[in-house]
């Protein structure tokens, strides 16, 4: 796991609980993480980790983890391994929630909304379940989406316009 946090563009899924697989409450557990020039290996990433695993064990059904995917990427880039893994999976019933810490660690603007809106419509639907105020907040992607909207509001708003 430690190779992985190390090199950007690098990428790891593991499946916990094949078994799982297909089951109404079986999540997957996504992790982004970027890795600045000057950095050993991704302090973000292993936060995530770190921080996701203990929420899992606390608040949430371990037994329900089918699979762990973890990249060290920007969230810009639509093609990190482990992204598209999970997109695989959603769309072949293998999971039917996305566990993240925050919300912006799977949306991060217009792009990612409208690719995982593709997601959603590809794959019949998906709750979003992710950690706010310390909390585990379960969601359906719709209303996640929204949240994500309006919490950005105000930077979408004041971007330039591009005249055609």
């Amino acid at each position: 796991m430690f190779e992985t946090l190390t090199r950007h563009g690098g990428y790891r899924i593991d499946y916990l609980k094949p078994e799982i697989a297909g089951h109404p409450e079986a999540f997957g557990f996504y992790v982004c993480g970027s890795l600045p020039e000057d950095a050993v290996y991704s302090t973000s990433a292993r936060r995530q980790l770190l921080a996701g695993l203990s929420a899992i064990q606390n608040q949430m059904n371990p037994d329900h983890l089918v699979a762990i995917y973890v990249d060290i990427n920007n969230l810009e880039n639509l093609f990190r391994g482990a992204y598209q893994q999970l997109k695989r999976d959603v769309r072949e019933g293998l999971i039917h929630r996305v566990f993240v810490i925050s919300l912006g660690d799977l949306i991060d603007g217009p792009e990612s909304i409208e690719d995982m809106t593709g997601l959603f419509r590809d794959s019949g639907g998906f709750e979003i379940i992710s950690l706010e105020d310390g909390i585990c907040q379960r969601e359906t992607f719709a209303y996640a989406c929204y949240r994500w909207v309006m919490r950005n509001a105000a930077e979408i708003y004041e971007a330039p316009c591009i005249e055609h």
